[in-house]
């Protein structure tokens, strides 16, 4: 399979040099072109020699050529413990639709490559191709340690296309001769990288720094691996994003939450005795809570989940590092305590209720995590929020929920907690105070509210506010006097008048 992201460098140093540095804008041809990829997206990354010090090989390859060998350069090689910076020496092109990220690594101390005079030597520091884009790449050679740079080296050109998974950093190889040892990694199918790893030469590090591949929503990246070749044939290693991660039993016996689960097989060659796996984790798509210092990445084992060895290091506020070693081919989970409240019953206690009366709404609500958490448990009215309450709980700890609203309004609404439907609600137009007063049990003169009141400081309908209206006032009836009543009360009056007639009389 042809290696489609390689650059052969070929550098010549000596005492003397005639050579032509590169200088002004590049241009784009329509060909010939060196493709990154046999398909789409990585075929639309290409690559055009734009100076005297570039060609296509007859594989159609790109080669990079400051030695003796380039019949193009009128000169030797490259001074010693001198700095050359070439501009523009092969232009790279996106001929595609979508955007693409792209940066260079290479084999040596001492060469690197840059765009603009930004050098472009990992995905942080990467450079955007928009659909058409084309941006020259100037490469610098430092020729202070002359062993070093005298030869042939590799510059390898890593893609991530940020709007499909499948994309990332496919089709990139890393090699020096047809006699070293060769790293591909390919995604075969979205979630999977296949690392093939040709001519190794035992003991040597193997360091794969390109895997970029996402867990759970990108929440979790394995970025890279790093082994050591156990002899000097061949081997295949693939990494693959796993969707089942028994949640319950992780939680059960390790007491974490899983974030993202991988798989790491070897297909063929030579078993490795151990790799670490390096990764990072996006804090903030997880739950705010979660304990980050209890980070972990865990492997099954007879049935419980065991913790492997695992360093991590914030950086900064939104990411955490991680690096773990692994002894097998496995399955693994990266994992932490992270709460988990939410809703799990809701309930109106009456279906009906007359208008200017109250609902009372119940629920329980749980933490279904593995960290203690706080969370704002909101009440809502036709999807419309009128009142919140915060809960705290610890891991597996539940509470009862109960307020009551009141309803100012008549008609059918529907209410629910968090996420749970409690129940729809039909409020007559017929209020407290209009029922037919033969049917009460309080005397109309006795105390009545007027106005609509808060219970707990929320009404439904209206926009009475707490404590207008409220003022309790007499309802009073008109008096009704009988005629024998009357009579007696006229008869009280004389014997009054006559009575008040024999004091006068006794005084005086």
């Amino acid at each position: 399979m042809r290696r489609h992201s390689r650059i052969a460098l070929f550098v010549s140093i000596i005492g003397a040099i005639a050579l032509v540095v590169s200088t002004g804008g590049v241009a784009w041809h329509s060909s010939p072109v060196d493709a990154l990829g046999d398909s789409a997206p990585m075929s639309d990354v290409q690559l055009q020699p734009s100076s005297e010090y570039a060609y296509l090989d007859t594989n159609n390859e790109t080669v990079i050529d400051m030695s003796t060998s380039n019949s193009a350069l009128m000169g030797a090689g490259l001074n010693p413990d001198s700095v050359f910076t070439f501009d523009n020496v092969t232009a790279l092109h996106n001929s595609g639709d979508e955007h693409v990220e792209v940066w260079v690594t290479n084999d040596v101390d001492g060469v690197s490559v840059q765009v603009d005079g930004e050098t472009i030597d990992s995905n942080d520091t990467s450079v955007r191709l928009n659909a058409s884009d084309t941006v020259g790449l100037d490469v610098i050679i430092n020729t202070s340690d002359r062993e070093a740079i005298d030869g042939t080296h590799t510059l390898t050109i890593h893609t991530r296309f940020p709007d499909r998974d499948q994309s990332k950093s496919s089709g990139v190889s890393n090699f020096a001769d047809s006699d070293a040892m060769r790293i591909t990694v390919l995604t075969p199918e979205p979630g999977v990288r296949e690392i093939q790893i040709e001519n190794m030469d035992e003991g040597h590090q193997i360091d794969v720094d390109n895997l970029s591949l996402q867990l759970a929503n990108d929440t979790v990246v394995v970025d890279g691996l790093e082994t050591t070749a156990p002899d000097n044939g061949d081997a295949q290693l693939v990494v693959a994003r796993e969707n089942e991660t028994a949640e319950a039993t992780i939680k059960d016996k390790a007491g974490v939450t899983p974030l993202g689960a991988f798989t790491i097989d070897q297909e063929t060659g030579s078993e490795f005795d151990s790799l670490s796996i390096r990764g990072t984790v996006s804090t903030g798509a997880v739950a705010p809570g979660t304990v980050w210092s209890e980070l972990q990445v865990l492997q099954a084992e007879d049935g419980d989940w065991i913790s492997v060895n695992t360093t991590h290091v914030p950086e900064g506020n939104d990411t955490i590092s991680f690096e773990t070693t692994l002894d097998a081919f496995d399955k693994y989970v990266v994992a932490a305590p992270v709460p988990d409240i939410a809703v799990t019953t809701a309930s109106v206690e009456n279906t009906t209720v007359p208008l200017g009366s109250n609902v009372t709404v119940d629920a329980e609500v749980v933490n279904n995590g593995t960290a203690e958490g706080n969370q704002t448990i909101p009440i809502r009215v036709e999807n419309e929020t009128v009142r919140h309450t915060n809960v705290t709980l610890d891991p597996t700890e539940s509470a009862e929920l109960t307020t009551q609203l009141h309803m100012t309004e008549s008609g059918t609404v529907t209410i629910a907690v968090g996420s749970v439907v409690a129940g729809e609600v039909t409020v007559s137009n017929q209020s407290d105070a209009d029922e037919d007063p033969a049917e009460m049990t309080t005397p109309i003169n006795g105390l009545i509210n007027r106005g609509a009141d808060f219970i707990e400081g929320g009404t439904i309908g209206g926009d009475t506010t707490p404590g207008e209206g409220t003022e309790p006032g007499l309802v009073e009836e008109p008096a009704a006097i009988s005629l024998s009543r009357l009579l007696g009360l006229v008869l009280v009056v004389g014997m009054t008048i006559a009575l008040i007639g024999l004091v006068r009389r006794v005084s005086f």
